[in-house]
């Protein structure tokens, strides 16, 4: 199976951060550009570690329906080798429809999975944006990236990452308005 993002955001893949922003108000320099870490986000904050959680969880659940299988074709194959020449047409037939319950498993357990990594990320993007978008209010910075994309060097007074990190754990901290 294909290894999850975030670890999940991380494994599938980093998110690309883009905003129509301006500079953070503890920003000391007149600069344009901002950047964060997607991966500290991930594991840092208490969304992106909700994030995990969640698609760690599905992908456990997945597995162990898919080790069932493998487990229950194993048996069959033990048969089919104790059985040798006499094999029964039956168990002809169970082994290869364990087969293929095991590989709509492994496909299936694939798909969920993906699909769980991107609802996740979506979310957590929304947030990250969100949280940016607030943080940058009033500043001159016009854009922030996400350093695992493509930034090679950023000076650390631009990077964003801990205020997102501080503000995204603020939100998810404070209690619920009904």
């Amino acid at each position: 199976m294909k290894a999850v993002m975030i670890g999940l955001l991380v494994s599938a893949g980093p998110l690309v951060f883009a905003f129509n922003a301006q500079k953070p108000a503890s920003f000391d320099r007149a600069s344009a550009v901002g950047y964060v870490s997607s991966r500290r986000i991930s594991t840092e904050s208490i969304d992106g570690k909700v994030s995990v959680a969640r698609v760690q969880a599905v992908r456990r659940e997945r597995a162990a329906a898919v080790q069932q299988r493998q487990e229950a074709l194993a048996a069959t194959q033990k048969q089919f080798a104790q059985a040798g020449a006499n094999v029964s047409a039956e168990l002809r037939a169970q082994a290869s429809n364990q087969r293929g319950d095991l590989e709509k498993a492994m496909a299936q357990a694939q798909t969920d999975v993906q699909r769980i990594e991107r609802e996740e990320n979506a979310v957590l993007l929304g947030k990250v944006n969100a949280a940016v978008g607030q943080l940058v209010k009033g500043t001159s910075v016009q854009l922030v990236v996400n350093s695992e994309q493509a930034l090679v060097w950023g000076a650390p007074g631009i990077d964003l990452t801990s205020a997102v990190i501080e503000r995204l754990n603020e939100a998810a901290s404070a209690p619920a308005v009904k």
